[in-house]
């Protein structure tokens, strides 16, 4: 269990640290899609050198939500 914890606290911050160093969070009209951010992730785990703790797909969007980062819709896009 506590392993379990310590690992989320892990994954938790580095999900933190990408939302504060790659996406602006402050302009409530910015639009990206989950993939487009998705891709950014990946490559920024990447360059950081962090594969290892790179989120799943399933918890990559659960922690987006958790973060204030939902979903929209449009007639072509999906975010």
């Amino acid at each position: 269990m506590k392993a379990a914890a310590t690992e989320y606290r892990q994954d938790e911050d580095l999900m933190s640290q990408f939302v504060a160093e790659r996406l602006d969070t402050t302009d409530p009209q910015a639009r990206m899609t989950r993939v487009q951010i998705r891709r950014l992730y990946d490559r920024w785990v990447h360059d950081m050198g962090a594969e290892q703790e790179r989120l799943s797909a399933k918890a990559f969007g659960a922690r987006l939500r958790s973060l204030g980062l939902g979903e929209y819709r449009t007639a072509t896009d999906r975010g």
